[in-house]
């Protein structure tokens, strides 16, 4: 037997109650009156069941909202590191050819200026290098960044 309607449940209340009234019935009545809370109970089942598909619909697009946000994160993670990854190899490339200019250009030099070159030389290189590591270690924390987002997805 297919489930009945609310409606169909008022109906047959309404049905039972005047029969039971007519033909002085009070347990038709009642019957009647049973019908008609069950209609009101199927009405609020539906009620929640609606409003319970409205909240897991609303819970899926905010999931997806959020998915959509971490990945779109996770890209913008990815492409600053990778732009910071090839400023520090421009970087690199440029300290080497500075490196191999001033090699080249010591070669030339008496030895008093070739001494006080190479110190100057000597902090140059190891700001360079300072500079370097410290671009190195954001680098690296960005690609770790961008590794857990990754992986959180």
């Amino acid at each position: 037997m297919a489930p009945r309607t609310p409606m169909a449940e008022r109906l047959s209340g309404a049905a039972k109650k005047l029969a039971g009234r007519v033909l002085s019935r009070p347990d038709l009545e009642r019957e009647g009156a049973l019908h008609e809370r069950k209609a009101d109970a199927l009405d609020a089942a539906d009620e929640r069941s609606q409003e319970a598909a409205a909240r897991e619909r609303d819970a899926e697009v905010r999931a997806r909202a959020q998915a959509v946000a971490a990945e779109r994160d996770h890209l913008v993670n990815e492409e600053r590191a990778d732009r910071t990854e090839e400023a520090i190899e421009r970087e690199r490339v440029t300290e080497e050819q500075r490196v191999q200019a001033e090699a080249e250009a010591r070669q030339t030099l008496t030895e008093a200026e070739l001494q006080a070159r190479e110190a100057a030389a000597r902090r140059a290189e190891g700001e360079a290098r300072r500079i370097h590591d410290d671009k190195e270690m954001v680098a690296e924390r960005l690609r770790n960044e961008a590794e857990r987002l990754r992986d959180s997805e």
